[in-house]
């Protein structure tokens, strides 16, 4: 009787419906290593990126340029009656604020890369020409009738984002008359740090033109505000991977593997704030909500990639295993559940060589060695414990085809997602092929039904 029934529970567990349930058991086990690599790649991403912000941020930091804006303060007088029927006059500071008729930004963004340990940071060196006019004949139409206007504390001031990445000392020319700019934005803090200098203001003059050179090192995104009735801005760098971003894109652009061009033509009327404003009834809010912005863009690094490989994981034990239960079932077999968890955990020690190799080699280099060392090891396993070279040569294919497609996967952004689903529709039609005759309760090998034509 007890020969009987353990003869039923050995038969029970080498069907091969009961080797599916142990095979689902092995992968949620996995999934706990698999949760522990994916840790240490996201670790090692944000440090990664922790570098990038301390180069960046010594280096320059994202630069955004607001300005300029011409600063005109200014009195009106206030009368006051207070409850003991006296009345108080006196004079309140105001300030008003003018931004330019036209304004031309040309700028240079020459990438440069800088090494922090391990890790390479990009960042780029700027040269910009601003150049345009003012309307100073303007300046009384906006102000009260009753406005008392000093012109003699004119200044023109211009938002620069990081200050600290400035590598000369920027010279403003107005009216042919050259100025240096002094830190501090004074009246035009609120939009961030930047710049100012004192200007000879003729408030008779139809326009002034001016002119600015600025040189400033900057990391990840350059921007620029539009502040003029019209707004032509040209930049060009030899980065090629840009990403065109923030309130306007480009008219135009043209990208190629040697860098990019690009030109914004913005009218005033398309940003959401006026052409001149009092005290600071225009928020910084809506400035800042104008910026064009071009970033830095770094398309999939090998960091991504690596967290983009490891979610994949799941789906490599998991057709692996199918694989070796295939082997199993067809040719009447028997595996050990060790031995599934042997190639299980290979599979997993695939995807730190491939972060750690990434980091000393590139992403590239990293994939054909980690992936030729994990398909060599499992190769020689496999031909011990399916007792064939042969059988081991198929194991080898078969995942020689899987990593191809994921790294196909990895470097496709567009079409991951359908190159994904197709391997999976592929993946599950072979094995439903294969065990189409296949009875699940039974411990036997399957009999492959052949026609005979007569």
């Amino acid at each position: 009787m007890q020969t009987e029934t353990t003869g039923r529970f050995a038969g029970f567990f080498q069907s091969p419906g009961s080797k599916l349930v142990i095979l689902g058991l092995l992968i949620v086990i996995l999934l706990i290593p698999l949760a522990m690599v994916r840790g240490v790649v996201h670790e090692r991403h944000q440090r990664s990126i922790g570098a990038t912000y301390e180069v960046g941020n010594s280096w320059g930091g994202a630069q955004s340029i607001m300005g300029p804006v011409l600063v005109v303060p200014y009195q009106v007088p206030i009368v006051e009656q207070r409850s003991d029927h006296e009345i108080v006059r006196h004079m309140r500071d105001e300030v008003l604020f003018l931004l330019p008729e036209m304004l031309t930004i040309d700028g240079s963004l020459e990438a440069q890369t800088r090494r922090r340990g391990i890790y390479e940071v990009s960042v780029y060196g700027a040269s910009v020409e601003l150049g345009g006019s003012f309307a100073p004949k303007s300046v009384a139409r906006h102000l009260p009738t009753d406005a008392i206007v000093d012109y003699d504390e004119a200044y023109l001031a211009i938002g620069i984002t990081g200050l600290r990445g400035l590598r000369r000392n920027p010279k403003l020319s107005w009216n042919g008359s050259v100025s240096t700019l002094e830190p501090g934005a004074l009246d035009l803090s609120y939009l961030g740090s930047g710049v100012h200098a004192k200007i000879a203001l003729d408030p008779a003059a139809d326009s002034t033109e001016f002119s600015l050179s600025l040189e400033l090192n900057g990391s990840q995104t350059f921007g620029f505000a539009p502040v003029a009735r019209e707004t032509v801005t040209r930049l060009r760098s030899d980065w090629p991977h840009p990403s065109f971003a923030g309130g306007f894109l480009p008219e135009t652009h043209a990208i190629s593997e040697t860098g990019f061009e690009a030109e914004w033509r913005i009218p005033h009327v398309a940003r959401g704030f006026p052409n001149y404003w009092l005290n600071r009834s225009v928020g910084a809010d809506s400035v800042q909500a104008s910026l064009a912005t071009v970033a830095f863009y770094v398309p999939v690094d090998y960091y991504v990639k690596s967290e983009r490989a490891v979610k994949y994981g799941i789906l490599f034990i998991v057709f692996t295993f199918t694989a070796y239960f295939l082997f199993e079932v067809l040719l009447n077999l028997r595996l050990h559940a060790a031995n599934y968890l042997l190639v299980g955990l290979a599979l997993l020690l695939f995807y730190v060589l491939l972060m750690s190799m990434s980091e000393h080699f590139g992403f590239l280099a990293a994939y054909l060695l980690s992936s030729t060392g994990t398909i060599g090891l499992i190769s020689l396993y496999s031909a011990a414990v399916l007792r064939s070279w042969k059988r081991s040569g198929v194991i080898a294919t078969f995942l020689f085809v899987l990593y191809a497609l994921l790294y196909a996967l990895l470097r496709s952004e567009d079409y991951a997602l359908l190159l994904g689903s197709l391997a999976l529709f592929a993946g599950l039609a072979a094995v439903m092929y294969f065990t189409r005759e296949l009875d699940w309760r039974s411990a036997a090998p399957i009999s492959i039904k052949t026609e005979t034509k007569v």
